[in-house]
């Protein structure tokens, strides 16, 4: 056995000794500890504002498979890589929610701080990830915003256009506005 366990360099060369001859062994079900999205944004998109647009578009990809595998995340991190290479990122602890507009929320908001903070004009390279992932969310109360029934089924109806009609066939519309001058 340790022969084994040491040709494989790990523990499945323990297993495969006991499957060879016979044992049943209990299945061992992989929990996916993350789920994200990224993308490297050609010159005529690397604007701010329209990376911040892209940004939403990972979120809604990321959150569609988020509620596939029937799962919650209590962390959203970004992540965006500037046209000097300068790396900025954040990473943010939530109450557990798989909700699109909860967490787009989130995103835009921490989008726009490190953006201004860091006087961010041109970026080459985004990723979303949502972490800290749970089957069901643990925390309910009387004005959960995270897990409300009438954004969760926007969020899952817009589930089932994208999967029908294609990706990206229809997505939110949260802008930023710009404020009027007085």
């Amino acid at each position: 056995i340790n022969q084994l366990q040491a040709v494989w360099g790990n523990v499945w060369g323990q297993r495969c000794w006991y499957l060879l001859r016979g044992v049943d062994l209990p299945f061992e079900e992989k929990r996916k500890s993350t789920i994200g999205q990224s993308k490297v944004i050609g010159p005529e998109q690397q604007e701010e504002k329209a990376a911040r647009n892209l940004i939403l578009d990972l979120l809604l990809r990321a959150t569609g498979r988020l509620r596939a595998k029937e799962l919650y995340a209590s962390r959203i991190s970004i992540k965006m890589r500037t046209s000097s290479n300068a790396v900025y990122k954040k990473s943010i602890k939530i109450d557990a929610s798989n909700n699109s507009l909860y967490l787009s929320k989130i995103v835009l908001k921490n989008w726009d701080e490190l953006v201004q903070i860091n006087r961010i004009k041109r970026i080459k390279k985004i990723a979303v990830t949502l972490s800290d992932l749970a089957i069901e969310s643990m925390q309910l109360s009387l004005f959960d915003s995270k897990n409300n029934p009438k954004e969760n089924k926007v969020s899952k109806v817009l589930d089932k256009i994208n999967e029908r009609f294609g990706k990206n066939a229809i997505s939110l519309g949260l802008v930023k506005l710009k404020k009027k001058e007085e």
